[in-house]
Formats: C-alpha cells, sequence, structure tokens
C-alpha cells in the first residue's frame, strides 16, 4: 500500500503529469472559458441575492436557446458552401431525389434565417421582463429606473463588439480576403487611404441611427455582411422601451392589448422584426402570470393541487405544445422563396407561404413564415418542461455564453479559411481514394473547384464536409471563447461602468448646491 503511495506521489509530480494538467487547463481556458470563470469563480462568496439568483434560473432556458439558435446560423451559412440550401424536397434541378431536403430534416442546416426571427423573439422576453414584473407589482419607479438603465446602455451593448469586427474585417480585407457574405464582396482598393475612406464611410453610415430606410432589414455593413441584424435589434428594442414608457401606468390587459396591436400591424405591414420584439413581450407577460399562478398553486395542500391540473390536462397539454414545437421547428428550415405565384414544388411549404398576407408577396413572402417559427419556437418552450431543461444543460448554457460571439465571428473564419480547405480536402480525397481523375486534367491548369466537385462524387464530398466543418467549428469556438473574454465581457462591464459615471457626473456640484440653498 505504501509502495502504490509513493508511486502514485511520484507520477503526480512528474513532469508528463504536469503536462497533461496544464494542457488540460488550456484547452478549458481556450474553448470553455465561460464555463470555467463560472466554476473556479466567487468561491465560498454571496455576490448576488437569492432573488436574482431565482431570476437567472427562471430565464436560463432562453440563454439556452439562444446558443443554439446562434450554432444553427452557424451551420447554415456553413452548409452554404456545400450545397444550395434553397431547394425543397421534390423542387428545382437539385431537390428531387435528395432525402436530406425533406421537411424537418432540412431544419437541422436551413434554419438560419428563422433563428434570427428566434433571437429577436428572445429579445424581446428578455428586455422587458424584468420591467413587466415591476408593473405588475405596483413598482413604477423601480419598472423606470430599469427602463432608463436599459436604453442608455443597449446601444453601446450591440454596436461596441460589433465595431471591433468592423475594425478585423477591414483588416482581412487589406490582407486580401473577401471578408463579407455574399457574390459581391466589399472592394479592394490598392491605396490603403482610398481602402480606409472606403471602410469609414461605411462605418458611418452603418452606426447612424438617422437612416431610418435601413431599418427595414436591408442594411449590411458593406465589409462584414452578418451584422445586418443589429440596426434591426436595436430599432426593435427602441420598439419594445417606447411601447413600455407609454404604457408605464397601464393595467396590464391595455398594455397587452396595445402591445398585440402594435404586432398586429407590424406583421401586416412586413415589419416581421418589430412583430418578433412584440411577441417576446406577450410572451413574457404571460409566463409572469403563469409563474403567479404557480406560486399560488404552492400554498394549496396536495389534494387541491391534483385537482386544479390532473395528469391527463397536463398531459394533453405537453401533447399540444410539442406538436406545435415541432410544426415551428419544420417551418424554420423553409427554404427562401420568390412571389407566391411561383410554380415550383415545395411539398410541406406551399400551403404555409399562400397564407401570407397579399402585400407580403410583393416584397418578402419568406419571413412572414421564419417570423411565425420564431415565435411558435420560443412559445412552446416556454410552455414545455422538458425542452426548458434541455436549453438549459451545460453544453446549451455554454453555447449561450458565446452566442453573440460565434455570431460575430463564424463569417471571418469561413472567409479565410473555407474556400482554401475545401479545396484542399477535396483535391486530397480525390487524389488518394482515385488518382485517375486527377489524371485526366490538365496539369498546367488548376482544377477549379465546381470540377473539384464533379470528381469526388457524393461520399468523398461528404466526408471532406464533416472534416470541414468540424475544423472550422474547432476554430470559431477557440476564438469565440476569448472574444467573450477579452471583447464582450469587458465591454458589458464598461457600459455599466460608463452608465454610473454618467450618473454621478454631476453629483457633487447638485450636493454643493443643496447644502448651500439650506
Amino acid at each position: 500500500m505504501d509502495i502504490l503511495d509513493e508511486k502514485t506521489q511520484v507520477e503526480r509530480g512528474s513532469p508528463w503529469y504536469e503536462y497533461r494538467k496544464s494542457s488540460a487547463r488550456f484547452l478549458a481556458k481556450t474553448f470553455c472559458y465561460p464555463l470555467y470563470t463560472q466554476s473556479h469563480s466567487n468561491c465560498g462568496q454571496v455576490t448576488t441575492t437569492s432573488a436574482a439568483v431565482r431570476e437567472r434560473e427562471a430565464t436560463a432556458w432562453l440563454d439556452g436557446l439562444r446558443g443554439i439558435a446562434a450554432l444553427q446560423v452557424m451551420i447554415f451559412h456553413y452548409a452554404d458552401f456545400w450545397t444550395v440550401v434553397d431547394v425543397a424536397y421534390g423542387g428545382g434541378q437539385f431537390g428531387s431525389s435528395q432525402w436530406f431536403r425533406m421537411p424537418l430534416i432540412r431544419s437541422t442546416y436551413a434554419a438560419g434565417r428563422a433563428m434570427v426571427c428566434t433571437f429577436f423573439v428572445i429579445s424581446g422576453y428578455v428586455l422587458t421582463k424584468r420591467t413587466l414584473s415591476d408593473l405588475r407589482q405596483g413598482r413604477v419607479t423601480s419598472a423606470a429606473n430599469r427602463l432608463s438603465s436599459a436604453l442608455f446602455r443597449r446601444g453601446m451593448r450591440l454596436f461596441a463588439p460589433a465595431l471591433v469586427i468592423i475594425v478585423l474585417a477591414f483588416i482581412l480585407v487589406r490582407l486580401g480576403f473577401r471578408c463579407s457574405l455574399g457574390d459581391v464582396g466589399c472592394p479592394y482598393y490598392p491605396s490603403f487611404s482610398e481602402q480606409l475612406k472606403d471602410w469609414a464611410k461605411a462605418t458611418a453610415s452603418y452606426l447612424s441611427p438617422f437612416e431610418y430606410q435601413n431599418f427595414g432589414g436591408s442594411l449590411a455593413h458593406k465589409y462584414e455582411n452578418i451584422i445586418w441584424t443589429l440596426p434591426m435589434e436595436m430599432f426593435g428594442s427602441l420598439w419594445c422601451y417606447g411601447v413600455l414608457l407609454a404604457t408605464l401606468r397601464l393595467q396590464p390587459r391595455m398594455r397587452n392589448l396595445i402591445v398585440f396591436g402594435v404586432g398586429v400591424y407590424a406583421i401586416i405591414n412586413t415589419a416581421w422584426g418589430v412583430f418578433c420584439f412584440m411577441a417576446g413581450m406577450l410572451i413574457a407577460d404571460w409566463t409572469l402570470v403563469q409563474e403567479k399562478k404557480a406560486n399560488q398553486l404552492i400554498d394549496l395542500s396536495a389534494e387541491n393541487s391534483r385537482d386544479c391540473y390532473p395528469r391527463l390536462k397536463q398531459l394533453s397539454k405537453n401533447v399540444i405544445w410539442t406538436v406545435l414545437l415541432v410544426l415551428g421547428i419544420m417551418f424554420a428550415g423553409a427554404p427562401m422563396r420568390g412571389a407566391l405565384e411561383h410554380n415550383d414544388i415545395a411539398p410541406g411549404f406551399n400551403t404555409w407561404w399562400r397564407l401570407a398576407p397579399e402585400q407580403w408577396t410583393r416584397s418578402d413572402c419568406n419571413y412572414w413564415g421564419y417570423a411565425w417559427s420564431g415565435v411558435i419556437i420560443v412559445a412552446s418552450i416556454s410552455q414545455l418542461g422538458y425542452a426548458k431543461r434541455f436549453c438549459e444543460t451545460t453544453m446549451a448554457q455554454y453555447l449561450g455564453k458565446v452566442s453573440f460571439s460565434v455570431y460575430l465571428l463564424h463569417i471571418a473564419v469561413r472567409d479565410v479559411l473555407g474556400r482554401r480547405l475545401q479545396y484542399v480536402l477535396l483535391s486530397f480525397m480525390v487524389q488518394t481514394a482515385s488518382p485517375f481523375r486527377l489524371s485526366t486534367e490538365s496539369p498546367a491548369e488548376k482544377v477549379s473547384l465546381e470540377k473539384m466537385f464533379d470528381l469526388a462524387g457524393a461520399g468523398l464530398t461528404f466526408f471532406a464536409g464533416v472534416i470541414w466543418f468540424a475544423t472550422l467549428t474547432v476554430v470559431v469556438f477557440a476564438l469565440s471563447a476569448q472574444f467573450e473574454r477579452h471583447v464582450d465581457a469587458p465591454i458589458v462591464r464598461m457600459t455599466r461602468c460608463v452608465e454610473q459615471w454618467a450618473i454621478h457626473f454631476d453629483s457633487s456640484d447638485v450636493e454643493t448646491r443643496e447644502r448651500n440653498a439650506a
């Protein structure tokens, strides 16, 4: 026994043991820094009240859902490098016989646009729930203070990290990378000063709050298109704050009626972003009512509790909400669509498109379905205990912690590494599996990427795609963890410091004047 203890002690003190220990710590800090700090900080200290902890736990599922949505956006943009995403099963040149394009299955990789709508619904929920709770309890002053604080910090919270990404995009463009989503990309100027001038002009236009036409959803920074959603996020936030301020002294029923009216008016007029935010507000107030009823049931006897919520009633409720959740996920993967009179076959989606109001057919009938999908998904998960528990798992919470960073960085990683790694993997697969396929090509000319897809075939392309996606995912999450650590989290702290500094900026002068007046 003593020999074994001595051997274990030697192994623990060996260089190999220390190397493994330091490597594990490095990997934890690199990829899982948010969770690493959460489990290694504030040990033995109570830094938050029990009420704040309960409130954070009550909305933890929203953090997980936000992380899953960010992952879906990344998968959507990465899948677009390997297949034509917007082709439904049974329609188009490519989709007639490919099983992975069937409804619901395609939602695993083609739900990115609906996840943007899910972001907006979650934001409407999170931004307003605490204020709505204060208003329901008659704490109008507390609600007003909370509203003022949120509005003061919102712009900095959204656009400060985006500005870092815009600077990174400028650097990548100067290095020769096309750091933007889409076919056109941003122009490259031989002169650094001309490039800087073009970048500054595009950035000023992007950050300007006075270009109202940009709030329709068409705004995209020339150097980094993925941040097109942030002005809409800000616009929807202003709508939430404005409606809350206008209804500050109203009773909940009247307030909800006004929120409902604004949401209906928005969806009729194709303002799908505002509609998602208003829907998030309604879901937040709805859950407040349910939480109040649940707390009242705790005070009842066990017999009365069983009478109020029989098992059969709860089961039927879960079945209904599960069906709605499945439908929401299915329609989240709907392909993009032109005018409704277009004759492409899309089984499972044609009827859904035809439900769109007439004015949507003249603009963009696609986000009619995506907006409703996001609302249905959030509302369904809020009513399903097992779905909320899934969003509260450690992995989902980790995704939620780095969701904003993943959203901002994944396009830059794709543009820098994607095409190059894709070509290298495909050429390696073809050369290794079937060298004679490349031998027929002209050695003096580089085989095009399209030709490489034809040479690889479906099997090798799928295998190369798995390796490609795994590699880029590792890079994205490693960078996202560091971005959250060194950029996003400090910006959150900075916004609070700026707010406190602004609040107390003239406090000494005010106190002096009050003493002199006394």
